[in-house]
């Protein structure tokens, strides 16, 4: 479940890329069906559990309600014909620079996008270079805004708070949907004894 929903969002992700309304209609169509027989005759099916007793299932089955809806306003207006994504590069600021940072973290998507949206001729694997280009002026434009002495000390607080916050946030990523979705998979009731009979017997004593 967990890799189809990936594969999910590829498709998504390159159908925006693309500008394709009408394979997104198409994409909208095919995941309304799925997912309606998935969770109302494949799932029941699975767990013997109605889907009106399967919490997980109707909490999922609402984010994917949310979705659909959004997916339909976007087929209803169109894909924009300005790209907005680089915004962040309009000016140079520590808030820019961060956003632009974590908007590069995904390196497939981003790598995805480059390719797609960016036309130029430079070869396949050069194309991501203006970016790197603005990350290199506003690290400049930072050091002459709030210049710091060399050879001072990181405070521990500063070093260990930013670093602590990334190592949680990264765990966050990476577990929440693996738990998440081993919620909406799992199967059967839990069965708590009522009932039980013991039974002692010594041997071996006049």
């Amino acid at each position: 479940m967990l890799l189809i929903q990936f594969a999910m969002i590829v498709v998504d992700r390159a159908l925006y890329l693309r500008k394709n309304v009408p394979g997104k209609f198409i994409f909208q169509i095919v995941l309304v069906i799925g997912v309606h027989l998935w969770m109302f005759f494949v799932l029941p099916g699975f767990t013997d559990r109605p889907f009106v007793e399967n919490s997980p299932a109707q909490l999922w089955y609402f984010t994917k309600c949310v979705y659909f809806g959004l997916s339909a306003y976007q087929i209803r207006s169109g894909y924009p014909t300005r790209i907005l994504g680089n915004f962040l590069t309009k000016k140079y600021n520590y808030i820019n620079l961060l956003l632009f940072q974590g908007f590069r973290v995904p390196r497939d998507k981003y790598t995805i996008k480059v390719f797609f949206m960016l036309i130029a001729t430079l070869r396949i694997f050069k194309k991501d270079s203006f970016e790197f280009f603005f990350i290199q002026i506003n690290h400049s434009y930072m050091y002459e805004l709030y210049p710091i002495p060399r050879g001072v000390k990181k405070k521990a607080m500063v070093k260990y708070g930013a670093g602590g916050l990334l190592v949680f946030l990264l765990i966050i990523i990476i577990w929440f949907p693996l738990l998440f979705m081993s919620l909406v998979n799992t199967a059967g009731l839990p069965n708590h004894p009522i009932d039980a009979t013991i039974e002692i017997a010594m041997g071996g004593y006049q």
